[in-house]
């Protein structure tokens, strides 16, 4: 293992688990309702709207599922100015 894969493993070590076993940055809610309520302008009605970006079906129905990471990942995005 070359000194950045073993920095990079420490740090992935490093970083909290949700439930599903996906980590989490560090500035991320372990509830991934928070991260959206801080995040979505008007969270509550994005949740519920279908969204192409998840095949049609609403941000709030991947909460809880093995889907919920590609939650993660566009509210991530959208931290980072990646979606508008």
């Amino acid at each position: 293992m070359t000194e950045l894969e073993t920095a990079n493993a420490a740090l992935m070590a490093s970083l909290p688990l949700t439930p599903l076993g996906y980590h989490l940055l560090p500035h991320e809610s372990p509830d991934v309702l928070v991260d959206v309520r801080a995040i979505i302008p008007d969270a509550e009605r994005w949740l519920d709207i279908p969204n192409s970006v998840f095949m049609g079906d609403t941000p709030r129905s991947l909460i809880g599922t093995d889907r919920e990471i590609r939650l993660r990942d566009v509210l991530r995005a959208v931290m980072f100015g990646l979606y508008s």
